[in-house]
């Protein structure tokens, strides 16, 4: 983007971005885009016409019309289009590029049909043989929200339901890897030196592990619909999705246990640090009483008489 911005996200799908000298925000209803409102004087709000897929139509602000995709959602006129585009990913309107994922934001081009940069998961694990291929190569019957893990779309159900569990399934393989991630990112501390560099680190640590994402759920339904549809036909995307989190956990739990082991040697610092307070404490409240025990006998020594 031509100037910086940060993109906060609420249940896996984008919905602050802030840049310097504005804010927009996003509407929806469930996981359907309903709007887009930008925090100036004489901004709008944009209202969303959206078809099955999620994929952004019309806007209030230009009724008369249609924007239309190729079947990988290329669209010549980028720079005119609103925050969301193609199957309702959030669209780098400078360069045409969609921003697919929580965090690991890898790229894609729908004019040159394929990501910019290679899948991490490839070319052994679930990103397949090609590394930049983008919903391996059949976008009409696919999705790919985080970037690398592409799933059937759900089009034409019953009220929606297929393609509410869908999205509710999307929304935690994408929460699922973003958390992972994070975790992957933390850094075990240097050994500290004394009993207040115990206490200082074992804070420190535990608010690296507060800011981490949220566990992310799934209901009972959705659950199964995973187990059979996910797992059932993406075997080995699902597997390394599985081996990702699994690897996270353990080094969750061993941060988790280094954390406490610190904040239990920081006791000493601690219980140092109390008795030091007591003591300045005593210190102060004896000084006081001295002053007012000096006071009573400069007043009876004058015959002055204390109240």
């Amino acid at each position: 983007m031509s100037e910086s911005k940060k993109i906060f996200y609420m249940n896996g799908l984008p919905l602050n971005i802030k840049s310097k000298n504005a804010t927009q925000t996003l509407f929806r209803s469930h996981i359907t885009p309903l709007a887009e409102w930008q925090d100036e004087p004489d901004s709008t709000t944009k209202l969303y016409s959206t078809d099955d897929s999620a994929s952004i139509l019309q806007t209030s602000a230009s009724p008369e019309q249609t924007i239309v995709y190729t079947p990988y959602g290329h669209r010549p006129d980028a720079s005119a289009m609103p925050l969301l585009g193609f199957n309702g990913e959030l669209l780098n309107t400078a360069i045409g590029f969609y921003l697919l994922g929580i965090g690991y934001h890898r790229s894609y081009s729908p004019a040159h049909m394929r990501f910019s940069c290679p899948d991490s998961m490839s070319p052994f694990g679930g990103g397949g043989i090609n590394a930049y291929a983008y919903c391996s190569n059949d976008p009409i019957n696919k999705i790919d929200p985080s970037g690398h893990v592409n799933l059937r779309k759900a089009i034409g159900n019953f009220f929606g339901r297929k393609e509410k569990l869908t999205q509710q399934v999307n929304i935690y393989n994408t929460e699922t890897e973003a958390r992972a991630n994070a975790i992957g990112r933390l850094k075990f501390p240097d050994q500290p030196k004394t009993s207040q560099d115990y206490h200082l680190t074992s804070i420190k640590m535990e608010k690296n592990m507060e800011e981490l994402p949220q566990v992310p759920t799934l209901s009972g339904e959705a659950e199964k619909y995973r187990d059979k549809h996910f797992k059932g036909e993406s075997p080995i995307i699902a597997g390394v999705l599985s081996e990702l989190a699994e690897e996270a956990s353990k080094k969750l739990n061993a941060f988790r246990m280094q954390q406490r082991e610190f904040e239990k040697k920081g006791e000493e610092w601690r219980s140092a640090a109390r008795i030091k307070a007591h003591e300045e404490q005593r210190l102060k409240e004896e000084k006081a009483r001295e002053m007012r025990d000096q006071i009573r006998r400069e007043r009876r020594e004058n015959g002055v008489r204390h109240p």
